[in-house]
């Protein structure tokens, strides 16, 4: 077992003085992580054990697409190992966590499935984003960061065994993400046979990593980057040969000079170069020159001269939101992503922004029909923001398109699952009269379902209530009368087409809450 030093961490001045032991496990691409941790006052928590345990999960996944079970085995064993290891120190809290990892593996679900069989133990998967979500929040909670960076672009960007991950923060709000299949890992087991075939394996590596970044880059080009931080072990590891140290956990910056000739002093050398020059374990040397080249070229689309580098780990992250007793929905940072998103589609976000604020009233109002919680709030506000994304491929059918692109968007602090939801919810909005059956909605949980028609009715009635996107209608009143839900609207115009619409749209909403929305006039 390998230790790592994280010992006493900061988590922020807000917190509880309880002496709570959580264990986290991170089930990465080539190693297995784990990290015991206990809250020792309001601001710090102390790191009892940080172990790493290599294995190969990655090589398996990424060249033949499948675990093996010799490699299921070895994990089996060591999550054993470790749930004892979690027992021994009381551990009050455990949560296990795997990426790309297995989440890409073609038999994901049957090792999940022997696992939780074999050990006892759940295994959440979670996408490339959430896992950078987790450490960008933990980064803001230091004091440096928001010293040196509040009021400046800051692009954010973290580089794994599977994927690249990219957040761009302007005045300390986050208005961009994304990711790219492009993980060190990955990209070397991809253009592996090619490796075979050249003696200039980097130049081949640099030019493919150029052609999958061409398009992200000139969105990034579209924001005025100050500054940029790297997050991840790659580049821990990059920072730590250049200066012969660990990355401490406040920001320290990498030259363009000093990285350009560290990638001057590895590109030709093969990875048991690596491994013999610089003391790498296999694993480590093996991702080295596709994370440096990742570096190099965040340096050139930004056109900045230095990089900054964070060194603390996804687990410490982790640790600090339970540790915190944190909501670990960051509302604010999702909403401005999702925002970003419908003004890359819209160009305005204007006409979610009276529908917001209907659609957040009727769901406080109407909490004892529709049971629903704060979760469910953040979804539904999501789902106003994004809710006519579709219109910018088909204004008369956009319902279809409007999910395909809320599927397929990066929002971070959302699982694949709640993004689903979302879409799910738009696309029956977009439905005159919204079907059940269709297959999108039908293979749901029940009380996904259900989450989504109640999202939808609220939707639909809300966005009734600004049908001229002219924000006639000022504020409104509800109260509740036997079975009608009565809407008091303030204005000082005509609101006939708004009235016509809610008529149409409140049958649905009567369907699903079993309440008869009524709209009155107040001038």
């Amino acid at each position: 077992m390998d230790k790592n030093d994280d010992s006493n961490s900061y988590v922020g001045e807000y917190g509880k003085t309880d002496s709570k032991i959580i264990g986290i496990i991170d089930i990465g691409a080539n190693f297995v992580k784990a990290h015991i941790s206990q809250r020792k006052s309001d601001r710090i928590f102390e790191t009892i054990e940080d172990i790493k345990k290599p294995l190969p999960i990655g090589k398996d996944t990424f060249s033949i697409g499948r675990i093996s079970n010799t490699v299921l085995l070895q994990l089996t064993k060591i999550l054993k190992e470790l749930k004892d290891l979690f027992k021994a120190y009381e551990v009050e809290e455990t949560l296990v966590f795997t990426s790309t990892a297995i989440r890409e593996a073609k038999n994901c679900d049957f090792i999940i499935e022997r696992i939780k069989i074999a050990t006892g133990i759940d295994i959440k998967l979670i996408e490339t984003i959430e896992e950078s979500f987790y450490k960008y929040q933990y980064m803001k909670r230091h004091d440096c960061y928001l010293r040196l960076f509040g009021n400046k672009s800051v692009l954010i960007f973290d580089i794994g065994s599977g994927g690249l991950s990219l957040m761009i923060v302007e005045r300390d709000k986050l208005k961009y993400a994304s990711n790219l299949e492009i993980g060190s890992l990955k990209l070397r087991a991809l253009l592996s046979s090619l490796e075979r075939e050249t003696l200039d394996f980097a130049e081949i590596l640099d030019e493919f990593i150029e052609s999958k970044m061409h398009t992200i880059s000139q969105e990034i080009k579209n924001y005025k980057i100050d500054f940029a931080i790297g997050l991840g072990g790659e580049s821990k590891v990059i920072y730590n040969l250049i200066f012969k140290e660990e990355p401490p956990r406040d920001i320290s910056n990498i030259s363009k000079e000093r990285l350009l000739k560290f990638y001057s002093e590895i590109k030709d050398k093969t990875t048991i170069n690596l491994v013999e020059d610089y003391y790498l374990m296999p694993p480590v040397a093996n991702v080295l020159l596709p994370s440096t080249i990742i570096f190099k070229k965040i340096l050139d689309i930004c056109k900045i001269n230095e990089v900054g580098i964070m060194g603390f780990s996804f687990r410490s992250a982790v640790a600090n939101s339970i540790l915190m007793d944190e909501d670990t929905l960051y509302e604010e940072d999702i909403l401005s992503v999702a925002e970003g998103i419908a003004e890359k589609y819209l160009r305005k976000v204007y006409m979610s922004s009276n529908i917001l604020k209907f659609a957040s009233l009727i769901f406080d109002f109407t909490k004892n029909y529709h049971a629903m919680g704060d979760k469910e709030r953040l979804l539904l506000k999501i789902a106003c923001i994004l809710h006519d994304v579709g219109k910018f491929v088909d204004v008369n059918d956009p319902g279809e398109h409007s999910y395909n692109i809320i599927n397929s968007a990066k929002i971070p602090g959302l699982s694949s699952e709640e993004r689903d939801i979302i879409a799910n919810s738009v696309k029956i909005y977009q439905k005159k009269d919204p079907d059940e059956k269709d297959c999108s909605f039908s293979c749901k949980t029940v009380k996904d379902r259900l989450t989504i028609t109640k999202i939808a009715a609220i939707l639909k009635l809300s966005n009734a209530l600004d049908s001229s996107q002219k924000g006639k209608i000022l504020d409104i009143k509800l109260q509740i009368e036997e079975y009608y839900l009565i809407f008091k609207a303030f204005t000082h115009d005509d609101i006939l087409l708004e009235k016509w619409h809610f008529d149409n749209e409140s049958v649905f909403f009567r369907r699903i809450f079993g309440l008869i929305p009524v709209l009155k006039v107040i001038p």
